[in-house]
């Protein structure tokens, strides 16, 4: 009786060489530049009025942001998005439209990891090299470049 063949090497390459493919086009997404080039970078953040200490926003090129709270030493992880002159960081949870973001934020949050919940929203008023100020209702934030 002969013993059962083994697989064919073909068929295993073509499962490694899928594999790998799929590996690199998931990693090659979540690079993918996403944001505006003059938002990337660190800035500080100053609500006009407010008497809290400047927060410290950092927007990565991929889309993700970190928001520091100086006050409590809190670091916080958000997408963030550049639509023409409406700005917005933050998870949309209202409704749970989009189920990759949603199933994505209770991953992190699972984790143990920060996630900032909820959506904040601002029109950009103006943009320059160094500064960018935008108002989000009432209130009028101004981001100032750090240096790197």
């Amino acid at each position: 009786m002969d013993p059962t063949p083994a697989k064919p090497v073909k068929k295993r390459r073509r499962w490694l060489i899928f594999t790998l493919v799929l590996v690199l086009a998931g990693a090659a997404w979540w690079n993918w530049p996403r944001g505006d080039a003059r938002f990337v970078g660190k800035w500080t953040a100053t609500t006009i009025g407010s008497p809290d200490a400047p927060e410290v926003w950092t927007f990565s090129r991929n889309g993700m942001g970190l928001l520091f709270y100086p006050k409590v030493g809190c670091t916080l992880t958000f997408p963030w998005r550049l639509e023409r002159t409406s700005f917005s960081m933050g998870y949309d949870t209202a409704g749970f439209e989009d189920v990759a973001d949603w199933t994505t934020l209770q991953a992190l949050n699972a984790m143990d990891w920060s996630v900032m919940t909820g959506m904040n929203r601002y029109t950009v008023q103006e943009i320059s090299r160094d500064e960018i100020r935008l108002q989000g209702g009432e209130s009028i934030t101004v981001l100032r470049r750090m240096p790197e």
